[in-house]
């Protein structure tokens, strides 16, 4: 029956039903690991911490206009709705001609000293807590997780966000509903009570050193809870 809903002119005419668009992950992925095989035939020495870097690096913005749009402290264009942008196959196949092979990688953990468990007011303004992380010797981050365990009943309630050092905000996770099989909106449970962890790049080639911060909000009514323990790990050389 092919992929449209039927209501195209192409249908209507009788023609073959195929598609209109072709998008979304069945079609980035592909491109993507097309583009990476260009530059592996390129130089054949990359690893896939020099393939990331090199994507992030030659990205073109994605609707240059789009207000989500930013830069971090190491000049990079970061949106939370397209990434560091466009993948751009010619621009990353000649950078990685000439790529320098990132030096081997370190990681380092730093975890929140909480005298008590933070209170997550409902429906209220959000709550921060900070940690210090010195002595990282990385100098130019490439990924950070965020570790964070909470009793609180509905995740679905909390924008959680993590602040670099250097300012760059990461909003890991956003105020919404689940939904079950119905589509009829549900809570989303307390999926943080046994630790989840988060990741981010915006902050890539930022030095990790210094105060990170985390931010939570309750930005629905109806549950509340603790968060009793997060973390970082900060990777990069």
């Amino acid at each position: 029956d092919g992929y449209n809903d039927g209501d195209t002119a192409a249908d209507i005419a009788g023609r073959p039903d195929y598609t209109r668009c072709m998008n979304g992950t069945s079609a980035a992925t592909p491109q993507a690991a097309g583009v990476v095989a260009l530059l592996l035939e390129a130089n054949s020495a990359l690893t896939w911490r020099d393939v990331r870097a090199i994507l992030a690096r030659t990205a073109r913005k994605t609707d240059p206009t789009h207000s989500g749009w930013s830069t971090n402290s190491a000049g990079h264009p970061i949106n939370h709705e397209f990434g560091f942008g466009a993948i751009d196959a010619l621009a990353a196949t000649r950078a990685a001609k000439t790529w320098a092979l990132l030096p081997a990688q370190k990681t380092v953990s730093r975890s929140a000293q909480l005298s008590r468990p933070l209170t997550i007011a409902d429906n209220a303004a959000a709550i921060t807590s900070t940690l210090a992380l010195q002595g990282s010797g990385i100098r130019q981050l490439e990924f950070v997780e965020l570790a964070i365990t909470s009793d609180h009943s509905n995740v679905g309630d909390l924008e959680i966000a993590l602040i670099s050092p250097a300012g760059t905000a990461s909003t890991l996770s956003v105020v919404r509903d689940c939904h079950d099989d119905q589509g009829s909106a549900v809570g989303c449970g307390a999926a943080l009570s046994s630790g989840f962890t988060f990741g981010t790049v915006r902050p890539m080639d930022e030095a990790a050193d210094g105060t990170w911060t985390l931010s939570v909000r309750d930005g629905k009514g109806g549950a509340t809870g603790l968060i009793s323990a997060w973390s970082i790990k900060a990777y990069g050389h």
